[in-house]
């Protein structure tokens, strides 16, 4: 029993732990895509009111 609780416990922490990891992968995907935009001077307003919408 306590080895089972210890086991969703630990479980719970690790999903969340995943969760955040793939929230900052695709944050920092998007920061890298407007940063490769910004300097081959392709970034224009359109593309952040875009986005900053959503």
């Amino acid at each position: 029993m306590l080895l089972d609780n210890y086991k969703q416990f630990t479980s719970d922490i690790e999903d969340k732990r995943k969760s955040v990891s793939k929230e900052i992968n695709l944050l920092n995907e998007k920061v890298s895509s407007a940063r490769d935009k910004y300097v081959a001077d392709k970034l224009d307003e359109e593309d952040y009111i875009k986005k900053s919408k959503k």
